[in-house]
């Protein structure tokens, strides 16, 4: 099942318009689907410089006066397209950076801290998450690859996603 068949099928969403004539949309997705974006994002984030000497966090957390704020959440489609203009070498090293991070997070969701796991039960499963072979999962695709993410996964997951909107 495809992004757009899955959202489509299973999840609402919200297309607004500010008074400033910005039109923006608000697409709820599964959980598997959001792991990978903002694994994405976080990735995108550690190779990609902010605006105006900020960090992309910091740029788009929210300060009044009166209230501080940062997104928490949600995924910033932005920052997810900015992938599609970088160099070569930079999308690769997030591509690097994505698949490290989805292999850590596989290897959390596996060994829980309140588990009682021996040495060889947590040795056993690190070992299988770097080797690869516990990157396929139900959920989707979106779970990760037996090698990883390559770049053109990634455009085209993103391409998927730019189709919703």
């Amino acid at each position: 099942m495809t992004l757009t068949e899955d959202v489509d099928t299973a999840y609402q969403s919200v297309m607004y318009g500010t008074v400033n004539g910005a039109i923006g949309s608000i697409i709820a997705i599964p959980p598997h689907v959001y792991t990978f974006y903002a694994a994405l994002e976080s990735s995108i984030r550690a190779v990609v410089q902010g605006v105006g000497g900020f960090s992309h966090s910091e740029f788009r957390s929210l300060y009044n006066g009166r209230r501080n704020g940062t997104q928490a959440n949600s995924i910033d489609g932005d920052l997810i397209e900015l992938f599609m203009v970088l160099s070569t070498p930079n999308m690769t090293k997030v591509v690097q950076h994505l698949n490290n991070d989805l292999r850590a997070a596989k290897t959390r969701e596996l060994i829980k801290p309140n588990t009682t796991s021996t040495t060889e039960e947590v040795n056993k499963v690190q070992r299988s998450v770097l080797s690869g072979s516990l990157w396929t999962s139900d959920a989707s695709e979106y779970s990760g690859k037996d090698d990883g993410y390559t770049i053109e996964d990634v455009v085209s997951r993103i391409e998927e996603m730019l189709r919703l909107h």
